[in-house]
């Protein structure tokens, strides 16, 4: 409620007229009219006047928290609330982004692994180098090499899948009674 209104409210429920208003703190009645429509504003001395004659502080009289309505009210609650879902969910989005390509770009170090093998039994004497490595595409290639020579490659995009397969060779290469150490860089 603006002030006017309020003045208008005020007035009515101590039973006075805008002519006897205006007596009271020496206005005219088209004075206490033109607060009341908002057309002008009462200076702080009368003021002060309204507040004593309606018997309540100058705060509670300029006041207009308290007389939002209760749908104004709920309208301004739902708005808050969707701002700060906003807010929330753009942080969301950026923490999000920020942990995908942190992991991402340490993604290609923690997963690179290898490992040496060698195998002698009555068909094989040799070694065999295997390898898991990942160029920053979601790509994870696994190759084989025998003496140094490319006897395998496959390429998959998941990583259980690689290691999956990785290990197959090395357990492969150990049922034939070989022995498989990691590659020390």
């Amino acid at each position: 409620m603006n002030l006017g209104n309020k003045i208008s409210k005020l007035r009515k429920e101590n039973n006075l007229s805008q002519e006897q208003l205006g007596n009271i703190i020496n206005v005219t009645r088209q004075t206490i009219s033109n607060w009341e429509l908002g057309e002008t504003y009462p200076n702080i001395e009368q003021l002060k006047a309204l507040a004593h004659i309606f018997k309540i502080s100058l705060d509670d009289l300029v006041d207009n928290k308290s007389d939002t309505t209760p749908k104004a009210q709920k309208k301004i609650k739902f708005s808050k609330i969707i701002i700060i879902s906003s807010y929330l969910l753009v942080l969301t989005g950026i923490i999000s982004f920020g942990v995908y390509w942190y992991t991402k770009k340490d993604f290609t170090n923690y997963y690179t692994n290898d490992f040496n093998c060698y195998v002698k039994n009555d068909w094989y004497d040799g070694m065999a180098y295997f390898e898991l490595e990942n160029k920053n595409d979601d790509t994870f290639t696994i190759r084989a090499f025998e003496e140094n020579k490319p006897v395998y490659q496959k390429n998959t995009d998941d990583i259980s899948k690689a290691y999956s397969l990785l290990n197959e060779l090395k357990k492969s290469v150990i049922a034939k009674g070989g022995i498989c150490k990691p590659n020390k860089n």
